[in-house]
């Protein structure tokens, strides 16, 4: 019986339908990237070191390698579990209605337990991916303003509700 060996790069593709130039402020903006991976502190910037900062456990410190604007974007990844770091590179590809984004994240050394949580978590990520890219099309809401007032030319505080100051609901 042959036996199977572990694949040491996990590959994910996905065809969104945005301008590379959207895809890329999702990579490449800290808010954005909190936004569907991790809070952080990165910089698209080559030998920018940087850090992710899941919720529970340490920080994945990273440093850029690789970027190309809009085009492609890779760094040294290690999360202080695996013998050695790691390699995520993320290719965008314009296609006809949007972009081709693939991810690599090349293992150097592969533990099986790494791989499938890896893998496993990737893909999590990434299916939150396309979903905030397309809230990031939409505009930016303003909350209405609410506050307890006494409007003009009258005694009594009313409850006052919207975007402007004169607008009343009683």
């Amino acid at each position: 019986m042959e036996r199977q060996t572990l694949e040491q790069k996990i590959n994910l593709d996905v065809v969104v339908p945005d301008a590379p130039e959207q895809v890329w402020r999702a990579l490449t903006d800290p808010a954005s990237l909190a936004d569907w991976l991790m809070p952080n502190d990165f910089r698209p910037k080559v030998g920018h070191v940087f850090a992710f900062r899941p919720a529970e456990g340490k920080s994945i410190v990273c440093e850029v390698i690789e970027v190309e604007e809009n085009v492609r974007l890779s760094y040294w990844w290690d999360d202080g579990e695996s013998g050695a770091p790691s390699v995520v590179a993320w290719t965008l590809t314009p296609t006809e209605g949007g972009t081709r984004l693939q991810l690599e994240h090349q293992l150097l050394e592969p533990d099986p337990v790494v791989v499938l949580e890896t893998r496993h978590n990737w893909r999590l990520a990434y299916a939150s991916l396309p979903v905030q890219i397309a809230l990031s099309r939409m505009p930016a809401l303003r909350p209405p303003v609410i506050y307890v007032g006494v409007p003009e030319g009258e005694e009594e505080p009313r409850r006052l509700i919207g975007l402007r100051e004169r607008e009343v609901v009683a």
